[in-house]
């Protein structure tokens, strides 16, 4: 523990919220993320502020970060939605642990929903020459 090892500092007292707004500053500085990536990242960190931003972070538990994800699906975002809040959550408490602002990573052991497959649609030979057809007039027909 920290109290044995004067090394060692004490567990951090800053918010989730406060640490993930500090995280996306050092990862936009580290990495040419284009404008649009930097918006989903934007939209993504709102759902985890709003679920969790004002937890301590130190007293951040896998529950807390499972509940984020249910309550993202219960709310009707897409699985992939929620997939890329994890990959957010992760990344940042991996960073915090290498930081020492948290001993541990909570989020180790949470599971992200699985995004469903979809099913590839095959336009039949019909409806292929029927497209080829229309778009005859059309001036990207080459392509």
């Amino acid at each position: 523990m920290y109290r044995e090892d004067p090394n060692r500092k004490p567990p951090s007292e800053e918010t989730v919220g406060d640490c993930l707004k500090r995280w996306f500053a050092q990862m936009i500085a580290q990495r040419a993320l284009r404008p649009s990536s930097i918006a989903r990242y934007e939209v993504n960190l709102a759902h985890v502020h709003r679920l969790i931003g004002a937890c301590k972070l130190r007293s951040l538990t896998p529950w807390d970060i499972q509940n984020v994800y249910t309550t993202l699906l219960n709310e009707g975002r897409a699985a992939a939605t929620v997939r890329h809040v994890r990959v957010i959550i992760y990344g940042a408490l991996q960073d915090a642990v290498a930081w020492d602002l948290v001993a541990r990573d909570p989020a180790r052991g949470t599971k992200a929903p699985k995004v469903p497959r979809r099913e590839l649609q095959i336009p039949s030979t019909e409806q292929a020459q029927n497209l080829l057809k229309v778009s005859e007039s059309d001036r990207l027909f080459a392509l």
